[in-house]
């Protein structure tokens, strides 16, 4: 009888690894995976709404590996909290060579780093307005000039963004009114349901 179950998990994990899919028993669980299925490719940007550690980063990974297009580009994932002030433009934006001392060889930033994939932006409460302005205007562009360059460069990522801060329908300049122009409101269902 051991045995038995024994080969029975084993041959469980082997499944679970294989389809890299997250095993739910909770039926408001099991409906939240049909719907990140559902929504996986769908063009528009995402925000995830849920505690700490309730797994939004494993949410944003499925909504990347379903997606038909954007599943075959890379999946960045960025902590917004440990983004330090003076690097923001530098990391997201990338730069030139020569473009301030130190740079001694042209950088790709998050975005052109995400083209053709997703980029995941974990903890986007904590990023300060100033910086999801600059953010928003990317997203509206769909281009980045890196620093030091007179040079746009076209980039094509789907954003998906988590949180676990409580939304601000107030807040019109930021990152905030982004998903919900593009997502048509199917985001904050989701979003719930993270929680």
């Amino acid at each position: 009888m051991v045995a038995q179950l024994a080969q029975q998990l084993r041959t469980h994990g082997e499944q679970v690894q294989e389809s890299s899919a997250l095993i739910a028993n909770a039926e408001c669980m099991q409906a939240l995976l049909r719907e990140v299925t559902t929504f996986a490719d769908c063009d528009t940007s995402v925000l995830v709404h849920g505690e700490t550690g309730v797994g939004k980063e494993r949410i944003a990974q499925m909504l990347h590996e379903h997606h038909k297009r954007y599943s075959e580009g890379p999946f960045v994932p960025v902590n917004c909290g440990a983004i330090p002030d003076g690097l923001f433009e530098s990391l997201f934006f990338g730069h030139a060579k020569g473009s301030f001392t130190g740079a001694v060889f042209a950088h790709k930033g998050y975005f052109e780093q995400a083209d053709g994939g997703t980029l995941f932006l974990d903890g986007i409460g904590d990023m300060p307005l100033y910086q999801q302005v600059k953010l928003l205007r990317v997203l509206e562009d769909s281009a980045v000039t890196r620093i030091g360059s007179a040079t746009q460069v076209k980039v094509d990522f789907r954003l998906v963004a988590a949180t676990n801060k409580t939304y601000i329908p107030q807040v019109e300049d930021t990152i905030w009114r982004e998903f919900r122009c593009q997502s048509g409101g199917r985001n904050a269902h989701l979003a719930r349901r993270v929680a």
